[in-house]
């Protein structure tokens, strides 16, 4: 524990970013998490910039992150998009043994 006052205020200090970049992160992460249609992919967008804005990431890795989330989310759409179509089993009948 510091015992001079400026390392007692720089250490609450330190405690209430940290708290703070955890939550910001723990956020980042569950708004990708659950980003699965192009239509969330703005506010993804924007939480990607918020969280590079302050520093917490790099303003290459949000933009990174948020090239590689469209991408993903275009080609599930399109997959979604093009159905295969279902190949028929016709059942075959036993054969029957003749003794």
């Amino acid at each position: 524990m510091p015992i001079k006052k400026s390392a007692i205020k720089a250490l609450k200090q330190s405690e209430k970013k940290r708290v703070r970049n955890v939550a910001k992160k723990r956020t980042l992460k569950s708004v990708l998490k659950k980003t699965t249609t192009i239509e969330g992919l703005p506010k993804a967008q924007s939480v990607i910039d918020r969280v590079a804005k302050t520093g917490l990431i790099h303003k290459n890795k949000a933009s990174r992150i948020k090239s590689r989330l469209s991408k993903r989310l275009v080609k599930a759409a399109s997959e979604e998009a093009v159905v295969k179509p279902v190949k028929k089993t016709v059942k075959k009948s036993p054969r029957s043994k003749k003794k």
